[in-house]
């Protein structure tokens, strides 16, 4: 007879149509806060909004999003982003999400939906070659301190391994984002560069980001110490 009770193995995928409302729902848990500085959208009708630019805007050559799911059920997610010199894989791109979108996306307000759709805009990196960047990494409430973040990091390491042009992980985390740091150091990020931007304030309530790298040597990630 099956344990019912028994832990479930948590695992990672790459993102599939299904997973697009859970993706979404984590994503404006992990950071309504920021989305809600401009504008009062309800969490509810935040998650809409993201679940319908996930549709419209599917993955593309040069970005991937992972999501953890355990039982079947998405509890963490993680996108990242490269040059497009840095990754080769075969496929057909897919246009990258534009401010255009606004006229297919319903339900917040046209208003409400040209704000968040700026903002992700102004607030968007682009990476260098060699670069691969981790855009977002999100768990839900309920699975947070469970290794959630931890396994979806190792899943980024191993995309850099996998990809020798590739060669080092990138983010940029919130300077107030304490216990999130501290996730990032464990695995060999270190900070390279304190930003301070009072649009990133109006937009998202941030004034204060720290830009973070991970080296690869032989496989293995270390931290980069620059002067």
């Amino acid at each position: 007879m099956t344990n019912s009770s028994a832990p479930k193995t948590i695992t990672t995928v790459d993102i599939q149509p299904e997973h697009n409302l859970e993706v979404s729902r984590i994503i404006v848990h992990g950071f309504q806060s920021k989305f809600m500085a401009l504008t009062k959208v309800d969490p509810g009708e935040l998650a809409e909004f993201f679940e319908q630019l996930l549709g419209h805007s599917a993955e593309g050559l040069c970005t991937k999003r992972v999501v953890a799911l355990r039982g079947g059920i998405v509890v963490g997610t993680l996108s990242m982003k490269w040059h497009k010199n840095s990754v080769s894989i075969t496929g057909k791109a897919a246009e990258s999400a534009k401010l255009s979108v606004w006229k297919q996306i319903t339900g917040i307000g046209t208003r409400n939906t040209l704000l968040l759709l700026a903002t992700l805009y102004c607030l968007n990196y682009d990476p260098l070659p060699g670069e691969c960047y981790i855009a977002d990494l999100a768990v839900h409430p309920e699975h947070q301190g469970k290794g959630v973040g931890q396994l979806l990091i190792r899943r980024a390491q191993q995309f850099m391994q996998d990809h020798p042009r590739l060669t080092y992980l990138s983010l940029h985390v919130s300077g107030n984002n304490r216990a999130a740091k501290s996730l990032y150091e464990r695995f060999g990020f270190s900070t390279q560069a304190e930003e301070y931007s009072l649009l990133s304030k109006f937009l998202s309530g941030e004034v204060k980001w720290e830009y973070m790298i991970c080296r690869q040597y032989g496989g293995s990630y270390e931290q980069e110490n620059r002067n």
